[in-house]
């Protein structure tokens, strides 16, 4: 599955927020945000650990770093360190419930909490467990609910909200059993992400991000070139950016341009430790819009360049599928 269609990217990339109308963040909560969607995860990391150090009663740079862990773990397609993980989500409630005890209930520290019950949701749901997600879905909808009502100027929480609202129907469709109750609309959805690009503080680049991916799968593809023109300057070569641009480009029918960014993205996984799998996805993907572009001698090279990489268990469906395709350009 092509991950950057997900919508548990989308909750994930909704993370990346932080501040409300009433509430300054400390300096370094930009340079991480940056770090994260660049994919530079040490950075990012560096930069939240000295946060954390020299506040130790602020619950948002741990919120940040459990942001970073959980992005990370959607770039590379796999749970990298989910002892890491939970460790930092149990780290971030009990800042947050001390916060609160000092200086009380805000709809700073309603929104920092329904966002860190928010990447808990999408951290289970990746993994299946629909049961638990549903637990803390809902819970964060209901604390950042709560963090608007106190405080209506804080455009912040509506990026989970209008997430949420647009992935009403994906979720319907996996949780038929609960979901037909639940309210919102795809409209609705994307019209409060856009309120939070325009209003919120620091949610402009996240609510970029999602709305490429929802105007992709909306099949509205100017709306989308619109977005990338936005992004690029900043994140040229951010994997979360190469993503929705080849998404972008296909929507457009430029399938090269589409196979040179598939290249590009499967040089920078090939670069990773936990990239390998994402390298090989991003080769496949070049070598189908190849042969959409009419290519078919570079796809071919692709294809022999996928098999003679060291085969995995969790590569195995790619060479599979890569070893039908070159058949196939063989007339065999």
């Amino acid at each position: 599955m092509r991950k950057n269609v997900s919508i548990i990217i989308l909750a994930y990339t909704a993370g990346l927020i932080a501040g409300t109308t009433h509430y300054s963040p400390g300096p370094y909560a930009v340079p991480c945000i940056k770090a994260i969607l660049d994919c530079r995860y040490d950075i990012a990391r560096s930069i939240v650990d000295s946060a954390a150090a020299a506040d130790t009663s602020d619950p948002l740079a741990p919120f940040l770093k459990l942001v970073m862990l959980g992005m990370r773990d959607v770039d590379f397609d796999t749970v990298v360190d989910s002892s890491d993980f939970f460790a930092t989500f149990r780290r971030t409630a009990a800042l947050i419930e001390r916060y609160e005890q000092k200086n009380g209930i805000s709809s700073y520290s309603r929104m920092i909490s329904g966002l860190t019950k928010g990447a808990l949701s999408s951290f289970y749901l990746r993994q299946g467990s629909y049961y638990a997600a549903l637990h803390d879905g809902f819970k964060a909808l209901d604390l950042l609910g709560e963090s608007v009502r106190l405080d209506s100027a804080n455009a912040d929480p509506l990026v989970l909200l209008g997430l949420y609202d647009y992935a009403r129907g994906e979720l319907k469709k996996r949780l038929w059993w609960v979901m037909f109750w639940y309210p919102g609309s795809k409209e609705r959805g994307i019209s409060r992400l856009w309120t939070c690009h325009e209003k919120g503080l620091l949610t402009g680049t996240a609510s970029l991000f999602a709305l490429a991916n929802i105007y992709f799968l909306e099949k509205k593809p100017e709306e989308c070139k619109k977005i990338i023109a936005l992004l690029e300057p900043g994140f040229p070569r951010s994997r979360f950016f190469l993503w929705q641009k080849i998404n972008c480009l296909e929507s457009q029918r430029l399938f090269y341009e589409a196979s040179l960014a598939c290249d590009l993205l499967a040089q920078s996984y090939a670069k990773e430790k936990y990239g390998g799998h994402n390298a090989l996805l991003c080769l496949s993907m070049r070598a189908q819009y190849l042969i959409r572009s009419g290519q078919k001698k570079e796809a071919k090279q692709v294809c022999r360049l996928i098999l003679n990489t060291p085969q995995n268990r969790r590569n195995k469906f790619i060479f599979k599928e890569t070893e039908k395709l070159l058949r196939s350009l063989d007339g065999r």
